[in-house]
């Protein structure tokens, strides 16, 4: 457990300088807050999600006895100011930030709910006014700004983002306040965005808890690999598996797609994007899907998130849920926030499936002996071909 403790001198906070916000460097405004170590309290149980394009989560419930001898209770511990790192095997497997406790005084436990630190990014927010060059700027550097312009913030490195080819324009009006997060999922969850994610490590020693943001390059998923590069045994089922669910859900199938974007009395009023697939019409009747992004004020923009939603509408998603076996995976080597495909085999009586999944999320619980299963949901990687699809 660590705990975020103010860095920086805040008698320079309003004195300007070349830090990433404009303010001095060394200030308080421009440092903010770093997580240091506090305690290796024991647990009772822990567990983990990761979802693409989402802020991870973890659950860990402690005894309340495991505090006492960590000298640890309240107000030592409270929301957003108590950080949890979770190391499996020497391995730091989640990092994140507590945004909620439960005290059970009959079980006499305590539960941390905690999200990864892009969890921040969701009440951070892009405003003030500024735009992208005329063209757009490069998606990474969108990406790093969104990180760097937090004052105040949670020293967030930007040192790993991946430079990547794509421009995009982005504008924002004075009184526009937009997550900062929602800005990183749009620009990722498109045709032509990315994969990215928040990892965490323990720094000088173990004294202090460290992150960053990591991205590919593309939204193309890649084969799943360990630590050495070396590919993950594919999902058989009954061998490496067990194939427990097919979930498909043709509610994403669309021929039209609307996207409204800004509106108002702002000279971009009555942005809007209309995009077909009339090929799909002589499979499915004719049906409509509308989006609306109201801080979106760009016609290229509004028509990139209409392709896309014809794109993933243009078949019903097939969403296998897995079991692993005991000690076949570890853990730590699932990543769908990187867009992680796997070989996946299967020869139910409803539908015989041997081809490559895109992994969307993984849940993992830690039994008391030690031991894990790994829950997986998958859909079909065709989704993420670009080239599969032509644009209206």
């Amino acid at each position: 457990m660590y705990e975020f403790i103010p860095d920086g001198d805040p008698a320079l906070d309003f004195t300007r300088g070349t830090g990433s916000t404009g303010w001095h460097p060394d200030s308080f405004r421009q440092k903010g807050w770093r997580a240091v170590y506090r305690a290796s309290p024991r647990f009772v149980s822990v567990g983990w999600r990761r979802t693409m394009d989402k802020p991870s989560e973890a659950t860990v419930t402690i005894p309340l006895a495991a505090l006492d001898d960590a000298r640890l209770r309240y107000p030592a511990i409270q929301p957003f100011r108590t950080v949890l790192g979770i190391v499996r095997d020497g391995y730091m497997v989640w990092g994140g930030i507590v945004w909620n406790l439960r005290v059970d005084l009959e079980e006499r436990t305590l539960e941390l709910a905690a999200r990864d630190f892009l969890s921040y990014y969701e009440t951070n927010h892009a405003y003030g006014g500024w735009s992208t060059k005329a063209g757009g700027d490069f998606q990474s550097d969108i990406l790093k700004r969104m990180a760097l312009r937090a004052e105040w913030g949670i020293q967030t490195s930007t040192a790993a983002i991946t430079a990547m080819p794509r421009k995009r324009e982005l504008s924002f009006l004075e009184n526009e306040f937009k997550p900062s997060l929602d800005v990183m999922q749009d620009l990722a969850d498109n045709i032509g965005g990315f994969f990215f994610r928040s990892a965490a490590w323990r720094a000088h020693n173990g004294t202090e808890l460290r992150h960053d943001i990591r991205n590919t390059v593309d939204r193309t998923p890649r084969t799943a690999t360990d630590p050495a590069g070396l590919p993950l045994p594919d999902l058989v089922d009954g061998t490496t598996c067990e194939v427990q669910e097919l979930f498909l859900n043709g509610e994403n199938i669309a021929t039209t797609a609307y996207t409204i974007g800004a509106s108002g009395s702002d000279k971009t009023a009555g942005v809007w994007s209309r995009r077909d697939n009339p090929p799909l019409r002589r499979l499915f009747p004719q049906r409509d899907i509308v989006n609306v992004m109201g801080s979106i004020k760009h016609q290229s923009t509004l028509d990139l998130h209409g392709d896309t939603a014809l794109h993933f509408g243009a078949t019903g998603i097939v969403t296998p849920r897995v079991l692993t076996y005991p000690d076949v995976y570890a853990p730590h080597h699932f990543d769908p926030n990187m867009g992680q495909k796997l070989r996946l085999v299967s020869a139910n009586e409803f539908m015989r499936i041997d081809s490559s999944y895109v992994l969307t999320e993984v849940r993992v619980a830690v039994n008391a002996d030690g031991s894990d299963r790994c829950e997986l949901s998958l859909c079909q990687e065709e989704l993420f071909d670009a080239e599969s699809f032509t644009s209206p």
